[in-house]
């Protein structure tokens, strides 16, 4: 499959298909040391329909009247005298089984509480990058996540759905778009329960992180700040909100499938340069950290759950023995943006198949005006080569604009030259604003020498994309620099552009003066000495003129059909 058709490595930062394979391959040969990643609750929910009065009503008829009494002689009602005795029961359930992480009796959080929470937040810091790339755009994460999950389902949409099935031609058919578009939906509708179930289960899990990662850690261990004993404490009424926030997290159970694992590293394209054994630092090696760093960090987030009973805290912080967690949502709604992101991604690839068909309209004139069966492109384009290759935006415009300052424009330079020079200009402006342009033609023509050296091996730009090569490793500092230095090339070749076309529009008009072509515009004459003057092996100078002139138009024209359309993706 090639760039254009592969709809996954748009998706993955810029990874090749191969490198996916790899990436997954590695990440996939990491064994974990819990089963399915299962986040369960230590504490069941089992009584959240039970109401306090209903179950005062099945305690002991001596409790309730010794509860009466107290409400007469304290002036409280029963039921807040049956919540107080509730919180008293579970404070010394809790003081009991899992001792030094409260003190019920004074209201406070304690030192052992403080270090589990501290363990936990380096478990949130860890996930933190990888999930906020994925809350960037769920339904592209759900692509890959299906494409890890569902690979099935991937291969039946890339070959059925595909605009490419189709014979490249110069007006594209509306009904095939249709056609597509109809069958993607009908494989969307096709999705087996199971296929179903698993889709929800890794978007549920890459949920549940998100708001994990989202948990207010910060806030909670600075109210840690009572020194008593050499122990950090915390009263409850500082941190009742944040309890409950992490409650309806981490008392909701989940599971952490290794596909949603890999599905978060692909998707972020944060491959960590990370030493390994040896002194190798590979994409590979980095994925294969992850995902051992990942069940480390699940490691920690399961041994707080089964260690900590933070139901029964926040109902002893909260004074509310009927506390309850929040149910849990989250990925409910994957396959509506599923399903949406599955129909943006075909439009693109739509839309790069209606370009390619206007390439090959282009291709005639190519073919027609300037005898080139193919696009030519810069003889040296050192970023085709690093990480499966990197986008250009001026790929074919600079190719042609480079091979025609190399092989038409030399043809006809003397003859510029030699009006410049010689030329007897019926209006002395026209000599000036010829004058410039040519020395435009000229300056473009060096810059583009320029960019040439630059980009070569030994140059300015291609020396790093040399290194970055030989070193085989991607890293974000390695990706932020060429980014910058991509971003500088395409500024440099939209200048070089920008004069190209100001130089032709200029000389088109005083062309059309000099030969008569097109009187519409006075401002434009020709020269008096026209017929006068000769060039050695050429028997008409007008002739050869006329030549250089429908060269500079023909070729302004194309440059500007291409630039509305350059792509990589344009180059098979």
């Amino acid at each position: 499959m090639d760039t254009n058709r592969d709809s996954f490595d748009k998706l993955v930062s810029g990874l090749s298909s191969v490198e996916r394979k790899t990436l997954l391959e590695r990440m996939q040969s990491v064994e974990s040391d819990l089963e399915s990643e299962s986040l369960e609750p230590l504490e069941p929910v089992s009584e959240g329909s039970i109401t306090l009065s209903n179950l005062l009503k099945k305690q002991s008829a001596l409790f309730k009247l010794w509860l009466w009494v107290k409400s007469i002689l304290s002036g409280s009602s029963v039921e807040t005298l049956f919540n107080e005795h509730r919180i008293y029961q579970i404070g010394r359930m809790v003081d009991k089984k899992y001792p030094g992480q409260i003190d019920y009796k004074h209201g406070y959080l304690l030192s052992s509480l403080f270090d589990l929470f501290t363990e936990l937040k380096a478990s949130a810091n860890f996930f933190r990058p990888y999930m906020d790339c994925m809350d960037e755009n769920f339904g592209d994460f759900y692509v890959l996540l299906g494409s890890i999950m569902l690979p099935a389902v991937e291969s039946q949409i890339d070959s059925e759905v595909d605009p490419y099935a189709n014979p490249i031609e110069p007006e594209p058919r509306p009904e095939l778009r249709t056609t597509n578009l109809r069958r993607l939906e009908s494989i969307m509708q096709e999705l087996s329960t199971d296929e179903k179930a698993q889709m929800y289960m890794g978007a549920r899990a890459a949920h549940w992180l998100l708001q994990f990662v989202r948990l207010p850690f910060s806030h909670l261990l600075t109210h840690f700040n009572m020194i008593i004993n050499n122990e950090h404490r915390c009263p409850f009424s500082l941190v009742e909100n944040d309890l409950c926030a992490f409650a309806r997290v981490l008392c909701n159970g989940v599971s952490i499938p290794d596909e949603a694992l890999e599905a978060l590293y692909l998707y972020s394209g944060q491959l960590l340069a990370t030493p390994v054994p040896g002194g190798r630092t590979t994409e590979e090696n980095s994925a294969e950290l992850f995902m051992e760093k990942a069940h480390s960090m699940l490691s920690k987030i399961h041994i707080f759950i089964q260690s900590v009973p933070l139901r029964s805290i926040v109902r002893i912080a909260t004074n509310d023995a009927q506390w309850q967690v929040d149910n849990f949502t989250g990925g409910e709604d994957w396959f509506v943006q599923f399903k949406s992101s599955w129909k943006k991604l075909f439009e693109r690839k739509w839309s790069s198949w209606v370009q390619d068909c206007k390439k090959e309209a282009i291709r005639e004139s190519l073919t027609q005006n300037f005898k080139l069966k193919d696009f030519p492109l810069l003889p040296e384009r050192p970023w085709s080569e690093l990480w499966g290759g990197i986008h250009f935006r001026y790929e074919l415009t600079a190719g042609f604009l480079y091979w025609f300052f190399r092989q038409q424009f030399p043809t006809f330079e003397l003859a510029l030259k030699t009006v410049m020079l010689e030329g007897d200009f019926l209006q002395k402006q026209n000599r000036l604003e010829f004058t410039e342009s040519f020395n435009n033609l000229i300056e473009v023509s060096i810059s583009l020498d320029s960019l040439h050296r630059r980009l070569q091996s030994g140059g300015e730009i291609g020396l790093v994309f040399t290194r970055l090569l030989h070193d085989r490793s991607r890293t974000l500092q390695g990706q932020a620099k060429v980014e910058d230095m991509m971003k500088t090339l395409e500024n440099d070749v939209g200048e070089i552009l920008y004069r190209f076309g100001e130089a032709c529009r200029l000389m088109d008009l005083l062309l059309n003066g000099i030969l008569l072509t097109d009187k519409k515009d006075s401002r434009f004459d020709s020269i008096s000495n026209l017929s006068d003057i000769q060039l050695t092996g050429h028997a008409s100078f007008a002739a050869l003129l006329a030549k250089a002139h429908l060269s500079i138009r023909n070729a302004y024209s194309l440059i500007k059909e291409l630039e509305s359309i350059d792509s990589p993706s344009l180059m098979r």
